[in-house]
């Protein structure tokens, strides 16, 4: 499910998993992806996202 799909008043259920468990694209590890997207939503992700996954 999308954040745009969420509508007020539904129930969902957020669940806690490490990120070493969750298989991820090899973009995901490109380093060079995260400016422009850090950029535009105002936080840090490149530091979180790489760290522990090489």
């Amino acid at each position: 499910m999308s954040v745009g799909q969420l509508q007020v008043g539904m129930m969902i259920f957020v669940l806690h998993v490490p990120k070493t468990v969750i298989p991820l694209a090899s973009s995901v590890l490109d380093p060079s992806v995260y400016p422009s997207v850090e950029k535009a939503m105002g936080i840090e992700l490149a530091r979180y996202a790489l760290s522990g996954r090489t």
